[in-house]
């Protein structure tokens, strides 16, 4: 088993300072898990503690159902892989995958099978005589991701590894990620603060916020179905329109609501002079901005409730200067005066 259970885990580097308050987590045995929230959240501290490379103030760490209570990270089986790849510059591409296979004490001849099929998967054939100063940054995140696998861990933890690449090699090595989780079926916990990252690769995304975790769902609940402001506001680009209540009282709401939500795609623009579809809430106001960005538009409104950002599909820009935005009641979020979701 690899399934990860954290249980009431809190971390104080000093007294009184919490920085993950008494988490409680279940991270599922062969699913691809997602830590996402922005900076100073506790989502890398929380990679740590896992690790066993950070000691949790209070708590227990559970992997396989075992406690790791007294377990140092190297008996933990699990395979951290790192921002900054953490290779050892003065050996080549081999020599890096082998390193943990000596220190496991695992047969020669069971390492050369491993090291031959791991590096045959990941494309490393021809760089394996190479030391990290010769090699890209894309063949040096493989090469940290195959001295890994060829551990055979109960679990990968990576820690935003993607961070250091240019957007079309993150890309790629994000397809190539979803590839060796598909071919391994390995449990894989997974740090980042970009969305596309957890919202594209993760089976689960865990969205942290102050050292706690504000949603645990699949990214298409995790996206349409927020389970607070936090989330509403931090998924999604543009993220969620968010509305006072008061801005439209007399259309009613749901009970004990403060906040209406709806996403940008959700809300329909049209000619200031036009008439709403029965069955919509609606907000007239000027525009201020407009975006084309080849196959869809942003168009932001200025209303009496805020700016209000709608997203237009395979059309040009709306060109008025006054637009009413309409929004289907189904396509309406709520939330309370604390910000929690309010299901109707």
């Amino acid at each position: 088993m690899s399934e990860i259970e954290l249980r009431n885990v809190c971390k104080e580097y000093k007294k009184g300072y919490p920085i993950i308050h008494e988490m409680s987590l279940t991270l599922k045995e062969g699913g691809f898990s997602v830590l996402l929230g922005p900076s100073g959240c506790g989502k890398s501290t929380l990679l740590r503690i896992i690790a066993g490379l950070d000691r949790e103030t209070g708590g227990d760490v559970l992997i396989g159902g075992k406690s790791m209570k007294n377990v140092l990270p190297q008996d933990r089986e699990i395979a951290m892989v790192f921002q900054n790849y953490a290779l050892y510059p003065s050996m080549t591409a081999r020599e890096n995958m082998e390193f943990g296979l000596k220190n496991m004490k695992i047969p020669k001849n069971e390492r050369e099978i491993r090291i031959s099929r791991i590096s045959k998967m990941l494309g490393l054939e021809g760089h394996m005589k190479s030391k990290p100063h010769q090699l890209s940054g894309g063949q040096c995140q493989r090469v940290a991701l195959a001295r890994a696998i060829v551990k055979e861990p109960k679990a990968f933890l990576m820690d935003e590894p993607l961070s250091n690449l240019d957007a079309k090699l993150r890309a790629q090595i994000r397809r190539e990620l979803i590839e060796l989780h598909n071919k391994l079926g390995t449990t894989f916990v997974y740090v980042t603060h970009d969305q596309v990252e957890a919202m594209s690769m993760g089976s689960e995304v865990i969205v942290l916020e102050g050292g706690k975790a504000r949603q645990q769902a699949s990214p298409d609940e995790v996206y349409a179905n927020p389970a607070d402001l936090f989330v509403a506001k931090f998924i999604g680009a543009p993220p969620m329109n968010i509305v006072d209540v008061s801005a439209l009282s007399k259309f009613g709401v749901a009970p004990k609501a403060e906040f209406i939500g709806f996403r940008p795609e959700k809300a329909m623009i049209m000619d200031f002079s036009a008439t709403c579809p029965d069955g919509c809430v609606f907000l007239a106001g000027s525009v201020a901005a407009r975006e084309n960005l080849g196959d869809h538009s942003l168009i932001s409104i200025n209303t009496k409730a805020g700016m209000i950002i709608a997203k237009r599909f395979g059309e040009r820009a709306f060109s008025e200067e006054k637009a009413m935005v309409a929004v289907k009641r189904e396509d309406l979020k709520w939330f309370d005066e604390e910000g929690k979701s309010i299901r109707t």
